[in-house]
């Protein structure tokens, strides 16, 4: 149910995650395109956006990007298509942390990353498809390319 359109240019889908504290009797996700896990709905896109403009959308939602806390969380958001997370090096380079301000606890960086490939500004970064696993991967936040 995280499946998203194949895509050829990389202008990633957004995933977004709300934290809703509501009583175990009411609705906690907002529809049914939102899925329940753990304490956090969670909203998958199809429409390719940059970082900036996926945030936006999920802000307008009163969400954020998703912020991946666990080996558990990563492999429930698995898909075989690239998606944004919320994990970024905005402020300072180097020094990552979540787009909803949660602490990084957790990390599944794909061997070799992250490394700001050739001084590429990889400042955003993404869960991507690869042998059968999602890694996450350090990219620019404006990309658009093949691949």
């Amino acid at each position: 149910f995280l499946h998203y359109l194949l895509l050829f240019a990389l202008m990633v889908d957004a995933n977004c995650i709300s934290d809703r504290s509501l009583s175990h009797t009411e609705l906690r996700c907002p529809g049914n395109d939102w899925y329940e896990f753990g304490e956090f709905c969670y909203k998958a896109f199809d429409e390719k956006k940059t970082w900036h403009a996926a945030r936006s959308e999920c802000r307008r939602l009163g969400a954020d990007l998703v912020s991946i806390m666990s080996l558990t969380e990563q492999s429930w958001l698995e898909t075989t298509n690239d998606v944004w997370t919320g994990l970024n090096d905005l402020d300072f380079s180097g020094y990552f942390t979540w787009s909803d301000h949660h602490e990084v606890t957790f990390t599944y960086w794909s061997p070799g990353e992250p490394n700001n490939h050739l001084d590429f500004n990889e400042d955003c970064v993404e869960m991507y498809y690869q042998n059968g696993t999602s890694f996450w991967n350090d990219i620019n936040c404006e990309i658009c390319a093949l691949r």
